[in-house]
Parts: C-alpha cells; structure tokens; sequence
C-alpha cells in the first residue's frame, strides 16, 4: 500500500491495519468440536494483550501450540469483546474433517463503524 505524502510509517501502519480489518467477504461459522480438542490459554496475558500491534508473545504461544499438534482448537481471550473468546482451528490436525458446522451465515458488517 503506498504511503502518501507527510504520512508517518506508524500512520500508514495504521490506515493499512484498519483496510484489512474491514474486509466485507468474512463468514460467521457455528461449529461442534469435542471439549477435549480444545487448549484454552491459561497463563496471564500481558498486560498490553489486547493492543496492537499484539505482543510477540502472543504469536510465540499461538506458534508452540500449532507445532504441539495435540488439540484441534485453541481458545484465547477476544481482544474486542473482553468477556469473550475466540477459536483459532488447526486446518492440518488429524480431527479438522470431525468438525460438525451447525450453522453458517455471511458475516455482515456494520457500516457505521467504516465512517
């Protein structure tokens, strides 16, 4: 993305942040997966986890579970919705084609929050 003229590089950083995070072609999916395919994070996060960009440790936690190959799923803390959490799937974990998917629908953006 270029950066235009007397934009900083933490600006341009931010405009292409916010582009991707608007993309309107994103699915909601409702999914069945048994409880024991799934690793919740159980350390204290940082206490800037939830800010952008995200701590290294973050990604070092998310990597070491993905290369752990022992659980289909792993359960961490949603950065938006606090009280929330998020699923990230293992696509090359020997149970990913166990999963049922109870209900999928097209993930509609609220216009209001692109102004």
């Amino acid at each position: 993305m270029p950066m235009p003229v007397g934009e900083t590089l933490e600006q341009n950083e931010e405009r292409y942040v916010q582009s991707i995070m608007l993309i309107s072609d994103l699915d909601i999916l409702a999914i069945e997966i048994l409880d024991d395919s799934i690793t919740e994070i159980t350390t204290d996060n940082p206490p800037n986890w939830f800010k952008y960009p995200a701590p290294e440790i973050l990604s070092e936690i998310g990597e070491s579970w993905l290369l752990e190959g022992k659980t289909l799923a792993l359960k961490v803390p949603s950065c938006i919705i606090t009280t929330s959490f998020n699923y990230i799937l293992n696509c090359n974990h020997n149970d990913f084609n166990r999963i049922k998917i109870l209900d999928h629908r097209e993930f509609l953006f609220d216009p209001r929050l692109k102004a």
